[in-house]
């Protein structure tokens, strides 16, 4: 294990599994991405490892310092925060972006009042299982096919059809160029229904065919693991 995680880089760390440690693991192992679990409970860890014997991970309090250096956090891709409580969430915030300034810390805010909190303390995403499940419920009752239909590809029901996001490489034969000059849609038939660009967090939603495709633009796109693998070389990878 020790000798794994000196060797272990653009991983994700997940700090604190409880109830949707299971769910978090599959959705990573189904995505083939690498990640190191840091729990404290052994007891907890214990029963996930029965399950996913072949995760790696560190017994220890995510609050330490050191254990997050010993996930290698400073080689890390991003982090997942979801302790039980706030003050920890937050605090481990504030010390992964410290250690790696290019991390993407997703948390989980237990009260309401912590999700400003947590954005302010580094956390570039941060849920909040009651409000979630307040839309959700609200967005069954007033768009239930919809509803339908993003649960259905989430869960992964349509094994065939995926969304991923794809970032637009330096010197990829799509830089610099139209949508429409790529021929994308043409050549691969995949579906783009947003651009995120690298200026900003701003997505464009329904992008013309005369949005021009910048280094470093994430593409969100809706299609197979063939059409996703295709876009991606596409973009330089």
């Amino acid at each position: 294990m020790e000798r794994n995680l000196l060797k272990i880089k653009n991983h994700f760390i997940i700090c604190g599994l409880g109830v949707v440690g299971e769910d978090v693991i599959n959705e990573f192992l189904k995505a083939k991405a690498s990640f190191v679990i840091i729990e404290k409970e052994k007891a907890v860890l214990d029963k996930l490892l029965n399950e996913f014997p072949s995760s790696m991970y560190i017994i220890g309090d995510a609050t330490d310092d050191e254990v997050l250096k010993n996930a290698r956090i400073e080689e890390a891709k991003g982090i997942i925060v979801v302790l039980g409580n706030d003050a920890d969430n937050l605090y481990i915030c504030l010390t992964a972006r410290s250690l790696n300034p290019k991390l993407r810390i997703i948390a989980r805010a237990i009260e309401g009042e912590a999700i400003n909190k947590l954005k302010k303390a580094g956390a570039d995403y941060v849920f909040s299982p009651e409000k979630i499940g307040g839309v959700q419920l609200a967005s069954a009752a007033l768009r239930p096919s919809v509803t339908s239909f993003l649960d259905a590809v989430l869960r992964g029901e349509y094994l065939n059809l995926i969304f991923d996001e794809i970032e637009v490489q330096t010197g990829s034969a799509v830089a610099g160029k139209m949508l429409k000059e790529t021929n994308i849609s043409k050549d691969i038939g995949i579906i783009i229904p947003a651009i995120k660009s690298a200026e900003s967090d701003k997505l464009t939603l329904n992008p013309s065919s005369d949005t021009v495709l910048n280094q470093g633009d994430v593409l969100i796109a809706f299609g197979s693991n063939e059409q996703i693998n295709r876009l991606k070389k596409f973009c330089g990878y």
